[in-house]
């Protein structure tokens, strides 16, 4: 079994880091399951334009794959000679569309030649699909017209899907109005050393329970500003905690850290043994995320045992389980509630043992095995 997979999503990211394990994981299983895995690293091609799919189908055809596997928003816009399966992470853009770039936005990051492969694309997509039945409103931008019309497209020719969670398979069926072949399938945690060992809590210039961690990115809808907010009101601020801030936006310098207040610590992103060693130091992770597809960080500080404060919504639920406090990520007062409550909560070792228990369900050779099933079902 000849695979593609593209592995083009970089950075500092959820998909990346799925990207980036998932197809570790796969190699790691190649020969014990008949796999030849090709992943298609970076390759120039421009973003958001016709020639991306027409890239993987040719890179796919070079390598005589059986199967292609998109873990993005690259799907072929003219017929594929040959299976998909789309991995659809979450379906954030067609349920909060503010969160895609209006067309200004768009010619800022992308510039004039980049609007006009997105017109080009967006209208082919507009020859083969109707706008999703489950979208909230008509677009108002290019870009937030290509999100939905791709989603319906992937939905429609991919012989099989793959979502991270039950929740964004649901997501999906509601957006595009009908059933898809869809099987979700969660990522792992056991990227970061030592998980499943006792793991060094020692931070340089930080004391073992004496903050609070978010990790992550300064995106809108990771509820950062609510997050503030509540540990600002908090009874953690005033006994002297600090709120550390862990991520590529937070870098000294970045815009996203511009008058924090001075309880506030923003790291800068850290390597994954530093990141290790934060989440068993920390007295709590907060994540207080208005939309998640999966949420590597609150199940990454499960890992460690460490006490989560997750919002409520149903993706956590699904995969945090019973293991983390929920709170209302809209409401700040109500957020540094539960942050103080899950402060005064026991913290013994049985507890923090449960924890990681519960996350080491998750693995990313597990992962792999149910994706390979997947690719199996779609060549059949």
């Amino acid at each position: 079994m000849r695979v593609v997979l593209d592995g083009q999503v970089t950075g500092a990211d959820g998909i990346s880091r799925c990207t980036r394990h998932l197809a570790a994981a796969l190699r790691r299983l190649g020969a014990e399951q008949g796999l030849r895995l090709h992943v298609e690293q970076p390759s120039g091609v421009p973003r958001y334009s016709l020639a991306e799919g027409t890239h993987l189908v040719e890179v796919a055809r070079r390598h005589r794959a059986d199967l292609l596997h998109l873990l993005d928003y690259r799907v072929p816009i003219s017929t594929a000679p040959l299976p998909l399966v789309v991995t659809v992470h979450d379906l954030l853009r067609l349920r909060h569309p503010e969160h895609c770039y209006s067309d200004d936005a768009f010619v800022a990051r992308f510039g004039s030649g980049g609007m006009s492969r997105l017109r080009e694309a967006t209208s082919a997509l507009r020859r083969r699909t109707s706008w999703p039945p489950g979208a909230i409103r008509r677009p108002v931008s290019w870009h937030e017209e290509f999100y939905g019309r791709m989603t319906a497209h992937a939905a429609a020719t991919a012989t099989a899907v793959v979502t991270p969670t039950r929740t964004v398979a649901a997501h999906l069926r509601e957006a595009v109005g009908h059933s898809v072949p869809t099987t979700a399938v969660p990522w792992g945690t056991d990227h970061l050393p030592g998980v499943g060992r006792e793991t060094s809590p020692r931070v340089d210039g930080l004391r073992v329970g004496g903050y609070v961690l978010y990790v992550g990115q300064a995106r809108s809808h990771k509820g950062l500003p609510a997050l503030m907010e509540a540990f600002q009101r908090s009874a953690a601020r005033r006994q002297g905690l600090r709120l550390v801030l862990a991520g590529r936006d937070f870098a000294p310098g970045s815009s996203a850290i511009d008058g924090l207040e001075e309880h506030v610590l923003p790291v800068g992103e850290v390597d994954d043994l530093s990141l290790a060693r934060l989440y068993a130091g920390a007295a709590a992770v907060a994540h207080l995320a208005e939309h998640e597809g999966f949420g590597f960080p609150p199940l990454e500080a499960l890992s460690f045992g460490a006490r989560v404060l997750a919002a409520d919504i149903p993706v956590l639920r699904e995969t945090l389980g019973s293991h983390a406090h929920f709170t209302d990520p809209g409401d700040p007062v109500a957020a540094a509630a539960a942050l103080d409550h899950l402060l005064d909560s026991d913290d013994s070792l049985a507890i923090r043992r449960g924890r990681a228990m519960w996350a080491s369900r998750f693995r990313w050779d597990t992962c792999a095995r149910q994706v390979v099933d997947c690719y199996r079902k779609a060549l059949a």
